[in-house]
């Protein structure tokens, strides 16, 4: 039997993109959501979390998938940005679609973004630009959750690659494993740093969304093997281009020999 595949775009505004006609767009904003066409659902509905959306950003639109869908295969991604065609030859303008998603995932088991690297480490980049305090809560957390994590998280937040979005392509089974593990944890670093988040501006309160960027990467780290992965570069549908720049990372970490699963 052919499996079932949604292809998810989250947005908190109304778009109007031919390129996003083969998505289903879930919008993040209650207002917004009252224009929804046949294309789009209010994620206001049914189970959800969106009056946490200012701190979890699209884990708000993660969650009502867990828990409102039952597509065997779910691709999520933004409005502006989607996953693109590619082949060993060249990058496409066009946006990924769900032949092209079934015969990827026959060899590979999950589909991210391209990674990034940064001179830095991925610990210190993120406490250069956001609360040091919550990334060392979600540690914590998982060392008392999810201890098994532990060498790992040490292992890629010492690291300089990591791919960015909260953006993926992946089974049904998967996506619920990972939402068991990343939801609690962050749930936790919340409850317990709310009072310093609330005092932030808009950008920094957004912190639970920027820890779960990292967290997947853990969450990936951890529960596949290099060769499982389908690392495809990104389209940025507002601006009509690529992202080269993570076909460029690609060959020069093969060049380099870098390897984010190198252990």
């Amino acid at each position: 039997m052919k499996e079932k595949v949604i292809q998810f775009a989250v947005s908190h505004k109304t778009v109007n993109d031919p390129i996003l006609s083969s998505r289903t767009i879930l919008y993040v904003n209650e207002n917004i959501a009252k224009e929804s066409t046949n294309n789009s659902i209010s994620t206001y509905t049914l189970d959800n979390i969106d009056y946490l959306n200012p701190y979890y950003c699209e884990l708000t639109a993660l969650y009502w998938i867990w828990k409102n869908t039952d597509s065997d295969i779910v691709s999520f991604e933004h409005y502006r940005r989607l996953f693109c065609n590619k082949s060993k030859s060249f990058i496409s303008y066009k946006a990924m679609n769900k032949d092209k998603i079934e015969k990827i995932l026959k060899k590979y088991k999950i589909i991210i973004p391209s990674q990034y690297h940064i001179h830095e480490t991925i610990y210190q980049h993120y406490v250069d630009h956001h609360s040091k305090g919550d990334l060392d809560c979600l540690r914590k957390q998982i060392e008392i959750l999810n201890p098994e994590y532990l060498k790992d998280f040490d292992l890629f937040f010492n690291g300089h690659l990591f791919s960015l979005f909260n953006m993926f392509v992946m089974k049904r089974k998967d996506l619920n494993d990972y939402c068991d593990f990343a939801f609690p944890l962050l749930n936790k670093v919340f409850e317990i740093r709310k009072e310093d988040i609330l005092k932030r501006d808009s950008y920094q309160q957004r912190s639970i969304g920027y820890l779960s960027e990292r967290l997947f990467n853990v969450w990936v780290y951890h529960n596949f093997k290099k060769e499982d992965i389908y690392y495809c570069p990104v389209i940025e549908t507002m601006k009509n281009k690529s992202l080269f720049v993570d076909e460029i990372m690609d060959f020069a970490r093969m060049l380099l020999g870098h390897d984010y699963y190198k252990r």
